[in-house]
């Protein structure tokens, strides 16, 4: 015989709810300072990544610039080379003094010291910008055979647009806009408040009675007095007032650092231009000059410290004019 048997069923469901009334927009209020800070967040990200882009066009220009220099060493080593040798032959049959052929092949030496100067430039600069590429900086990267050509200038009246477009501008003023709302929030939570609370539930030994059965809710209203204790809402308001006052100044800073970037990379332009020109001038009248004065010396007229002057003023001429036309290029 089986012993007798008994279940016993038993189901329940219960709910929570609360609400606050926004009166006064204190909600709407610390809503919108977040929203304004999600924003300058997000244009914070923006700010980061154009800075990388820049610093890697400019890392890519400086390569081209360091390659440019490490062939014009080369080159000039060459030249040089050749020059030694002449002398030293000139030198050695008598035609000139000893005195001659050593500058010469100190000049020599001291050419080929500055290619190798501009060779381990070259191989520092190309494993940067191997780095900013996220590769292995092995300091092999391909480049363009020269600097591309100078975009046209922007047009006048450019700098308030400029302002307008830049991040850190943008950034400024949304963390501008947010402490203002966290001020007003502050401010508003001196003023009382409507919270409105609703909890209900039902019990029962089926599932049927406790579906069928509804919930009972109760819904109580209550406005809560703010408590001042120790004045710490007056202590918020301060403090979201001071927050406020500093991102003035933040933002003040920030519109006076764009300008001041802006425009002087706008009034900089037509002297870094004339730059440009005037050193490529000059490095062609000291190339044309180096053939001169060596043949003047071969003739007896000149001395060979004019060549080595010729020689310099040619090497210096056409590498500042290089390195000119990269601060062109990372001006614009």
């Amino acid at each position: 015989m089986e012993p007798n048997a008994f279940t016993t069923d038993n189901f329940g469901i219960s709910a929570d709810v609360s609400w606050e009334a926004d009166l006064w927009g204190r909600i709407r209020a610390q809503t919108a300072a977040q929203r304004a800070e999600f924003l300058a967040s997000a244009i914070n990200l923006r700010a980061v990544r154009q800075a990388i882009a820049a610093e890697t066009v400019r890392t890519y220009f400086t390569v081209i610039e360091a390659q440019r220099q490490a062939e014009l060493s080369q080159e000039v080593v060459g030249t040089f080379g050749e020059i030694a040798r002449q002398v030293i032959n000139r030198a050695e049959v008598g035609i000139a003094p000893p005195t001659d052929a050593q500058l010469a092949i100190a000049n020599l030496r001291s050419a080929e010291a500055g290619l190798t100067q501009r060779l381990e430039a070259l191989k520092r600069v190309t494993r940067a910008l191997d780095i900013l590429l996220r590769d292995y900086p092995d300091g092999e990267v391909a480049t363009s055979d020269a600097l591309p050509e100078v975009p046209p200038p922007p047009p006048a009246g450019l700098p308030v647009e400029l302002l307008q477009r830049r991040p850190d501008v943008l950034a400024a003023e949304m963390q501008l806009r947010a402490a203002g709302y966290r001020l007003a929030a502050a401010r508003r939570s001196f003023l009382p408040s409507l919270s409105i609370n609703g909890s209900g539930g039902v019990a029962g030994s089926a599932l049927d009675q406790l579906l069928d059965g509804g919930f009972i809710w109760s819904i109580a209203g209550r406005l809560l007095q703010p408590i001042f204790q120790g004045g710490r809402l007056i202590a918020q308001v301060e403090a979201a007032e001071g927050q406020r006052d500093e991102l003035i100044a933040n933002y003040a800073e920030v519109v006076l650092q764009a300008l001041y970037e802006v425009e002087t990379a706008l009034a900089v332009e037509r002297e870094l231009a004339a730059r440009v020109t005037a050193l490529d001038e000059a490095a062609e009248a000291a190339e044309a000059a180096v053939e001169t004065s060596f043949n003047r010396y071969r003739a007896g007229i000149d001395s060979f410290l004019t060549v080595l002057e010729a020689q310099q003023r040619a090497l210096d001429a056409r590498s500042a004019y290089l390195t000119a036309r990269r601060a062109r290029l990372e001006n614009r």
